[in-house]
């Protein structure tokens, strides 16, 4: 926490006001969540630190280009919701976003448009 900026009386606030909206419990820095903060009175908005060792920066609502490869095939998915790091470019993808990228990809119906694929040689 200290590498991050973050004060033992932050958190001890966040959690006995707050709500954890997200589990991390696998992340690549270890175990993390998010949580919605009340700031009623406030005009200090709530919002998440990145969770990059050394990075200071807080993630933002972002709209992103996802690809993935699928039994051989690449598949871009565009205009997918996540919350993206401005300063190192980490990326969080919500659970929902998630569950929602592998029902595309399950129902594999037919895509927008294609895309040219370019081999690095």
């Amino acid at each position: 926490m200290v590498a991050e900026g973050i004060e033992l009386d932050d958190v001890v606030e966040a959690v006995l006001s707050g709500q954890i909206i997200e589990n991390y419990p696998e992340h690549r820095s270890g175990s993390c969540c998010a949580a919605k903060v009340d700031n009623a009175g406030s005009e200090e908005s709530s919002f998440m630190k990145c969770t990059i060792q050394n990075c200071p920066g807080d993630y933002e609502a972002r709209e992103i280009t996802h690809t993935v490869k699928q039994q051989g095939r690449i598949v871009v998915i565009d205009h997918v919701p996540a919350d993206v790091c401005p300063v190192c470019g980490d990326v969080l993808l919500k659970p929902e976003t998630v569950r929602h990228i592998e029902a595309l990809l399950r129902d594999a119906a037919q895509p927008a448009r294609s895309v040219p694929l370019y081999e690095y040689a």
